[in-house]
C-alpha cells in the first residue's frame, strides 16, 4: 500500500531511549542495528551483540509491518514479530512514527516506555 512506502528501505538505529529521555543505545550513522523493510511489509531487524560471545545480547527479529489508521485519522506503525531471538512477551509493537528528512522516529504507543530514531 502507498501509506507503507515511506517505511521501505534500509534503516540504521541512531538512538534508543528507554525510558523516554534516558539514552540506552547511541550509534553513529550506519553503525547501529539495521532494519530492512520490503514493500510487501516483510521486515528483518539485525541486532548483533557488541560482545561476540554474548548470546543474551542477540536481539535480531523478523516479521510483518503494516500501517493502521484510526477512525480519527491518526496512523500507527505496527510490527508483528514472527521470528525473535528474545523471549516472546505477547505484545505487538505499535509506534507513532514521525519522519524528518532521512530520519524516522518511533515512539511506542500508547505513550510507552521507549523511543527509537
Amino acid at each position: 500500500p502507498q501509506r507503507s512506502a515511506d517505511y521501505v528501505g534500509a534503516w540504521s538505529l541512531l538512538k534508543r531511549e528507554e525510558p523516554v529521555g534516558s539514552t540506552l543505545e547511541k550509534h553513529a550513522a550506519g553503525e547501529g542495528p539495521l532494519r530492512l523493510q520490503a514493500p510487501s511489509g516483510v521486515y528483518v531487524e539485525i541486532r548483533v551483540p557488541v560482545q561476540p560471545d554474548s548470546i543474551s545480547g542477540q536481539a535480531s527479529n523478523a516479521g510483518y509491518h503494516s500501517v493502521v489508521e484510526t477512525s480519527a485519522g491518526r496512523k500507527y506503525s505496527v510490527r508483528q514479530r514472527r521470528v525473535d531471538f528474545r523471549p516472546p512477551n505477547g505484545c505487538v509493537l505499535c509506534t507513532d512514527v514521525k519522519f524528518d528528512r532521512e530520519v524516522m522516529g518511533e515512539l511506542s504507543h500508547p505513550r510507552g516506555p521507549c523511543r527509537d530514531e
